[in-house]
């Protein structure tokens, strides 16, 4: 995986969490990892085809999408995670991923995200089989954030 494929994504999340949340979490480590993972909450499976092909995932902890998503409907409190936070997270995923392609796109590497696929609960285990990992770990004072790219 080449390293200039992180900072777009990098960047992306910690606009689109700006502008849809009012939010500014802390990146805090940026690492490799071989394994698979298990994600706790709710995590986006999304793929990415053309010059940077792929799967990200996107895996936040419960509180973190429940504040997420409230602040995407204007304040109003959200207590479980349903319908309108899975829609919400489904979005949220759609819009990062579409802007970190765009960076892509910019930097002579075009490349399209596919609709998010959800996985809602703990211990959901995700493998890549042989594609290491760069995670992307972020924390807020709602939770935490991690973006899992194994892209080429």
């Amino acid at each position: 995986m080449k390293v200039e494929f992180v900072n777009p994504f990098i960047k992306s999340t910690l606009d689109v969490l700006k502008q849809v949340a009012s939010l500014e979490p802390t990146k805090d480590k940026v690492f490799l990892m071989n394994d698979g993972f298990e994600a706790n909450g709710i995590a986006a499976l999304v793929g990415l085809t053309g010059k940077v092909n792929g799967q990200v995932v996107l895996s936040m902890d419960t509180e973190f999408a429940k504040h997420v998503v409230s602040q995407m409907l204007g304040g109003q409190p959200v207590r479980f995670v349903n319908k309108v936070v899975e829609s919400g997270i489904g979005e949220l995923s759609s819009i990062i991923l579409g802007n970190a392609s765009s960076i892509l796109s910019t930097q002579g590497y075009p490349c399209k995200a596919s609709p998010p696929v959800l996985a809602v609960g703990d211990k959901v285990r995700f493998s890549t089989i042989e594609l290491p990992m760069i995670v992307v770990d972020f924390s807020s004072p709602h939770g935490q954030l991690h973006i899992y790219l194994a892209i080429k």
